[in-house]
């Protein structure tokens, strides 16, 4: 039943209704078995996949599992978007591979970086639609939570489908996540 769902997802993704899914439970459970099974959809369908990891609670990496997934992307090639240009100063602080970013950003801003990650995830998949997979949200820090609900609040009319996993037990902000865009 859940690949069926899955299934769904990343076709209506590919005809630009995207969005996002949480795949919760126990270790062990299957979360990461079912999310290649969703990969090997979206590989037989040309979709491109973009994959991360959060990383363990004891080395919090900011951004960490979106800028993983990004860094996925980004090995095949430069984004082919010039609408990139403004967020660039933001995005190349964590992703310096972009390139110099321009302009010195003198303060940081979240709301710039989160649109620009969102924009270069949209600029990566192209015309064919992207599968995001991001593992072990439950280990995620604030920031990439935070990425995480902005990505699917914007992903719903996009050719971009979120598919995050995550340990059921809390306290887990992941897991916090998930139950307010649920409700």
């Amino acid at each position: 039943e859940e690949l069926g769902v899955l299934a769904a997802a990343v076709a209506s993704a590919r005809e630009g209704r995207g969005g996002v899914s949480f795949l919760s439970g126990e270790p062990g459970i299957g979360k990461s078995r079912l999310t290649r099974e969703a990969e090997a959809q979206a590989e037989a369908a040309g979709i491109l996949i973009l994959r991360g990891r959060a990383a363990q609670p004891d080395r919090p990496i900011p951004y960490g599992a979106v800028v993983e997934a990004v860094r996925s992307g980004l090995r095949r090639g430069p984004p082919p978007d010039e609408n990139l240009d403004p967020f660039f100063p933001q995005l190349a602080r964590l992703l310096p591979e972009l390139g110099p970013g321009g302009a010195e950003v003198l303060e940081p801003s979240p709301e710039l970086l989160r649109e620009g990650l969102l924009r270069l995830i949209l600029a990566l998949s192209g015309a064919t639609g992207g599968l995001v997979v991001l593992e072990d949200l439950h280990w995620a820090d604030v920031d990439t939570v935070a990425t995480v609900e902005y990505l699917a609040v914007h992903l719903g009319t996009e050719q971009v489908f979120l598919l995050a996993t995550m340990r059921s037990e809390p306290p887990n902000q992941a897991l916090r996540l998930a139950e307010r865009l649920e409700a």
